[in-house]
């Protein structure tokens, strides 16, 4: 047992290598990349709303003309 401890040539343990998770530049770039995720996920939303919010109108609009047109339509035939 002394023969292997005291030996001169016993191999040595290579350096354990730095954890990935503690990268700043990767973390960075992970940080970077959610914050543009985000602001895309924020655009889509608000392009949605906007169209969405383009139709609501579009159809209230048709509506309210609808609506004046029977009422022109009515006011000319009470007048001949």
């Amino acid at each position: 047992m002394s023969g292997i401890l005291g030996k001169p040539s016993a191999p040595v343990m290579a350096p354990v290598p730095p954890n990935p998770s503690n990268d700043r530049a990767a973390e960075q770039q992970r940080l970077e990349a959610e914050r543009a995720a985000l602001a895309d996920q924020r655009a889509r939303g608000r392009a949605s709303t906007i169209a969405g919010g383009g139709l609501s109108m579009e159809t209230a609009q048709m509506a309210r003309g609808a609506e004046r047109q029977q009422q022109r339509f009515a006011a000319r035939e009470m007048l001949g």
